[in-house]
């Protein structure tokens, strides 16, 4: 039975598990090779930015505790929790390296332990990896045997940077490959603690879970370029794509969860996870598709933002505003995100930039290295530039008062500026100066608003004259 967890890593998602597993009076202690991480939560500090990681420190730090002796990791829970990075090799499969060197020091403290204890992977792995590489290294270091003198168990979290406490205490289900039943019963009990009774839990073979983990994140990605495809088909056709895609997802078949046409994906699990899937298939010899349309699908979508804002510019010297850097909001992590990425190939073509994301500035300007410049308010970002993309919904973009952007030209991946009224009818008046086509119940709109804005009614009649 597991009354004490050890998180091992205290990253972006070890932290978090910490808290989570703390939020229920769950004595818990994390470890890290990084000093500083271990330092910050000894003192009651969150090691990562996160969001409430701080707030649930605060409440629950009578439970928790940080160490960087793997021996008292180990001996202080029953279950060590590894949440190790599992880098991409240049194939795009996995690399194993941070979750065996985490086993082989576990390994190591396990053989003076006498318990029961159980070693739970939550980081990504590629299928067969537990069975062929991760449960050898730790009997072997261990001395034991997997099942019998230690139990063994796969189970990733399924969970999103920005909302990573929320969707692990609230997840839609909980996955376990086990080595045992022993082990999977164990933690399927420590889990209903944390999560309730209301998620299903999954305890499946270990490569059932591996696999699963990956496709899961495939078919999502699937989900969401398909949404991005009809996007782009729905901008030649002059029509609303929120309107397409309201009704294919009224389908029970298909849902309406991710089938939003946006920005691309990104972030550090949905485009690598993708690639992943398509490289398992490649080791067996099997030759597959969907995942390598989906991320094609995905990088063409910052390519045709790139042509439209060149089609855009009055010249190459003005400057393009991108909101949003980070793969979504509430997070400062920029891996694979389209703002950045989008900002990269601008500035690679001497196109000047000027970008605006608070939360992830300082994680941009270590990527972007002095290539862009940066707005110290969505205001800033909004008056310096020529062409605005908007990368991230912000939601303030609904307030912005309509007189400050002038004739600019808004590239609205999200629309959110329909929002606003003002902002609306000038993006639509700007389509128009551009030759683009204009969906009819637009137009109607549109006709409508000037005839009661004053100041839209003199830019569409200074338009038509």
């Amino acid at each position: 039975m597991i009354k004490r967890a050890s998180v091992i890593g205290l990253g972006k998602l070890g932290s978090p598990l910490v808290a989570s597993f703390a939020s229920h009076g769950i004595p818990t202690i994390g470890l890290d090779i990084n000093s500083e991480y271990v330092k910050a939560l000894q003192e009651g500090r969150a090691p990562v930015q996160e969001t409430d990681l701080q707030k649930y420190i605060d409440q629950y730090h009578w439970v928790i505790s940080a160490t960087s002796d793997w021996e008292e990791a180990v001996m202080k829970s029953d279950a060590s929790f590894i949440v190790v990075p599992t880098p991409s090799n240049p194939d795009g499969s996995f690399s194993n390296k941070f979750v065996v060197d985490a086993c082989e020091k576990i390994g190591m403290a396990l053989r003076a332990k006498k318990e029961f204890h159980i070693v739970a992977v939550v980081s990504t792995i590629m299928p067969e990896s537990s069975e062929d590489e991760i449960i050898p290294i730790l009997e072997a270091f261990s001395g034991k045997r997997a099942g019998i003198d230690f139990g063994y168990c796969y189970s990733p979290a399924l969970i999103a940077l920005g909302s990573v406490i929320r969707n692990f205490l609230n997840p839609d289900l909980v996955m376990i490959g086990e080595s045992d039943k022993r082990s999977g019963q164990d933690l399927e009990m420590f889990y209903r603690a944390v999560v309730g009774q209301k998620p299903a839990i999954h305890r499946v073979g270990l490569a059932e879970a591996e696999l699963a983990k990956i496709a899961l994140n495939t078919f999502i990605t699937t989900k969401i370029s398909f949404a991005n495809m009809l996007g782009m088909l729905s901008d030649k056709l002059g029509i609303n794509v929120d309107n397409v895609t309201k009704i294919i997802g009224s389908d029970s078949r298909v849902g309406s969860k991710y089938l939003k046409a946006g920005g691309s994906y990104g972030g550090p699990c949905f485009p690598r996870d993708n690639r992943a899937l398509a490289r398992a298939a490649e080791r067996l010899h099997m030759e597959t598709f969907l995942p390598q349309a989906t991320d094609r699908t995905n990088t063409q979508l910052i390519q045709n933002l790139y042509w439209e804002i060149e089609e855009c510019l009055p010249t190459r010297s003005h400057s393009v505003g991108v909101i949003g850097l980070a793969y979504k909001l509430d997070t400062d992590v920029v891996e694979e995100a389209m703002g950045t990425r989008l900002a990269q190939m601008l500035a690679a073509n001497r196109i000047p930039v000027i970008a605006y994301d608070p939360l992830a500035e300082k994680s941009a300007k270590k990527i972007l290295d002095g290539a862009v410049s940066f707005a110290s308010s969505l205001e800033e970002c909004l008056k310096k530039a020529s062409v605005i993309v908007v990368a991230n919904p912000y939601p303030e973009l609904a307030n912005i008062d309509p007189a400050m952007l002038g004739g600019k030209t808004i590239i609205d991946c999200w629309r959110i500026v329909k929002k606003n009224r003002c902002l609306r009818a000038r993006h639509l008046i700007n389509e128009r100066i551009r030759g683009k086509r204009i969906a009819d119940q637009e137009s109607v709109w549109l006709k409508e608003h000037t005839a009661a804005c004053d100041g839209c009614g003199t830019l569409l009649d200074e338009l038509n004259s």
